[in-house]
């Protein structure tokens, strides 16, 4: 174990919190000085009996007693507990019979941490000795949140907090620190230094990323869905379509989505589109709560994925790229031309011809010259009435145009 521990303080930087439940060698206690004399913030935890063997070997006694003017924390704990040490608030070593293993939650070794100092009793401190009371109201934020310092310091001439500078001996400051921070106060008087840190740990906002795909409803290929608009997390489909929703959260506690009651970090799941959907992602970091929201609005027909813009320069090229179906159509009555007679032949040759009229007129209406002579809503009106007259005595078709023209008036 004292092997280990002298390998955790080689390599810490800022601030090293040492709890141990067997007494501290020599050599760890001059390291801990050395630490100490490099401006680095030591906070040394041991158990009652480790305690009582310290104050009863004189050697070790005067190592503590060098520690505590050189600014180290010394605190005695009643009750048993595991040893471990933190570097930097960063890394964690447990030490037991088995050897050292890695942390499985780092922030919940800091809290307990914190929960042992503050059950604990000083270790040889004196009336006159500097006392600090150091605190951050929030030890996890995300970035841009605000949190207040606080400290109160007794018996010290000078105190300065690393960053801000010379501070009176009571006081608070706001800040919004960007990245993982470590906050150093350091108090002095002719007799002794004391150091104490605290840490706040931010995390940028908290990365949800998902997906919503359609199936085609031949090919069975999914293809992604768009959002209406930037960051809205506003999605169409056509009702009837097979839906896949991916998820993933990274440093997330727990997720849930609903309304599918599903629960994980990351993962698929499918669905067919029915009705409007609101679909929840809910996660928690350190017990701080963030929600995604997602729409789902379900169409009885198939709609743009796109909106039109009418400044824009290619719409025309837009527009022939969003009409598939039409070609589907006609390649389906070509195939069977084979199963009409002359009459149908002739009256399909003259809806053709009408067909051929109104696509022409309206391609130098929309395409040529739509800016100028109408707009876009104008010119669905024309096209709804025309096909409603040239499809008059097909019912199916003519409820799609019905409820293709519901859907656009709503827009």
């Amino acid at each position: 174990m004292q092997s280990d521990i002298g390998y955790v303080i080689s390599d810490v930087k800022q601030d090293l919190k040492l709890v141990v439940n067997q007494p501290p060698s020599e050599e760890i206690l001059s390291a801990l000085t050395t630490l100490l004399e490099k401006g680095i913030a030591v906070t040394l935890v041991v158990s009652r009996e480790v305690g009582l063997v310290i104050e009863n070997n004189v050697f070790l006694f005067n190592k503590c007693l060098v520690l505590l003017k050189k600014g180290a924390q010394i605190y005695v704990v009643e009750h048993d507990f595991i040893s471990y040490a933190i570097a930097d608030y960063q890394n964690l070593s447990i030490y037991d019979d088995a050897g050292t293993t890695p942390a499985d939650d780092l922030t919940q070794y800091l809290r307990n941490t914190r929960s042992l100092i503050k059950g604990a009793t000083p270790f040889l401190q004196e009336d006159n000795d500097i006392q600090i009371h150091f605190e951050v109201n929030d030890d996890i934020i995300f970035k841009d949140d605000e949190i207040t310092l606080r400290w109160e310091v007794k018996n010290a001439q000078t105190v300065i907090i690393h960053g801000i500078g010379e501070v009176d001996h009571i006081g608070y400051k706001k800040v919004r620190p960007q990245r993982n921070t470590i906050f150093k106060l350091g108090a002095y008087n002719q007799a002794q230094t004391s150091l104490r840190t605290t840490f706040v740990s931010v995390y940028d906002d908290l990365q949800i990323n998902y997906t919503l795909s359609a199936a085609h409803p031949k090919t069975q290929n999914y293809s992604d869905l768009a959002a209406d608009a930037e960051g809205t997390h506003v999605y169409g489909v056509s009702k009837g379509n097979y839906v896949r929703f991916q998820w993933s959260v990274k440093d997330s506690n727990a997720v849930s989505i609903l309304p599918f009651d599903l629960q994980g970090t990351e993962g698929i799941y499918g669905f067919l589109a029915e009705r409007h959907t609101e679909i929840l992602i809910e996660a928690v970091v350190h017990n701080r709560s963030v929600t995604r929201k997602i729409q789902l609005l379900v169409f009885p027909i198939k709609v743009f994925r796109d909106q039109l813009m009418l400044n824009s320069e290619a719409l025309s090229e837009q527009l022939q790229k969003k009409i598939p179906d039409t070609a589907e159509i006609l390649e389906e009555i070509k195939n069977r031309k084979g199963i009409y007679n002359q009459s149908l032949e002739e009256i399909r040759k003259a809806q053709e011809q009408r067909g051929t009229y109104l696509v022409n007129h309206a391609d130098e209406l929309i395409f040529n010259n739509y800016n100028k002579k109408c707009n876009i809503k104008s010119i669905n009106r024309g096209v709804f009435c025309q096909l409603k007259r040239l499809f008059k005595r097909k019912p199916g078709v003519a409820d799609v145009l019905k409820s293709m023209k519901s859907y656009y008036e709503q827009e």
